[in-house]
């Protein structure tokens, strides 16, 4: 809960964090990953892999810096999913020389 606190105080604008969207439309993870395939391109075959054994695509998309800026990150592991959009905001941050909050 930590983290996500973390995450919720460092994002300006908007977080979303969303599972299972693809059962909404009836549809597998496998189904859901194809139709979207550009939503996936930076995630590693390991974790597409995964997700369609266990059928969980958890989804975040966060706006750290301002309303242009976002992040996405698709995992089948919430705790995972959270650490990675918490190390991209932490780089975007150093990038741009933004303080973060702790």
């Amino acid at each position: 809960m930590e983290k996500l606190q973390w995450l919720i105080r460092n994002c300006r604008h908007e977080l979303a964090i969303h599972s299972g969207l693809h059962r909404d439309n009836g549809q597998t993870a496998e189904q859901y990953i194809e139709e979207h395939k550009s939503e996936f391109a930076d995630t590693g075959e390991d974790v597409i892999k995964k997700m369609i054994e266990t059928d969980t695509v958890i989804e975040i998309l966060y706006y750290p810096f301002n309303t242009v800026s976002s992040g996405y990150v698709c995992h089948y592991d919430i705790g995972k999913a959270i650490d990675e959009a918490i190390e991209g905001i932490k780089l975007g941050a150093k990038d741009r020389g933004i303080k973060l909050l702790d």
